[in-house]
């Protein structure tokens, strides 16, 4: 009886390990794809805007960064609606103070997959500025926040 016992629990684990959203997350700064540990190691170096206008203002102002998650489409379709909507929310680090920055709210269409089954979740960042920033993304449709490698947070250092 024990042993029946652990099969099913063995199976239930497995299941719900498997109705797990598997995505990968990487960031995007100028053109150059950036991993989520490399990010949080290493960061990237923020690409000055070149302006006439913005070179005579006291303040630089940099290229947007973004934060790009790829789903596969089944999965997304397996929550069952037309459309997924994603809800960003950014945070900026000055010491060892959080500061929340922002929320974006995403629309994606699991309809929309590439030749390859998976669709693509970009949020930028407008006029982001030097330092650590953290992200969380949370799916608004299944009310779950989305977990990427065992972590709900995704973090990069922008230099």
């Amino acid at each position: 009886m024990k042993q029946i016992i652990i099969i099913l629990i063995l199976m239930a684990v497995c299941g719900v390990a498997s109705a797990q959203t598997q995505i990968h997350l990487a960031w995007e700064n100028n053109g150059e794809v950036i991993t989520d540990a490399v990010a949080e190691s290493d960061g990237t170096d923020l690409v000055p805007v070149v302006d006439a206008g913005v070179a005579r203002s006291l303040r630089e102002s940099y290229k947007p960064v973004s934060l790009v998650c790829t789903f596969t489409a089944d999965e997304l379709k397996a929550i069952g609606q037309d459309v997924v909507t994603f809800e960003v929310k950014w945070y900026y680090y000055m010491s060892t103070r959080r500061t929340f920055m922002g929320v974006n709210t995403v629309d994606v269409d699991p309809n929309k997959a590439d030749k390859d089954g998976f669709v693509k979740m970009v949020c930028t960042k407008t006029n982001p500025r030097a330092g650590w920033w953290e992200v969380q993304i949370r799916n608004k449709t299944t009310d779950q926040l989305v977990s990427f490698a065992k972590k709900t947070s995704f973090s990069i250092l922008l230099k």
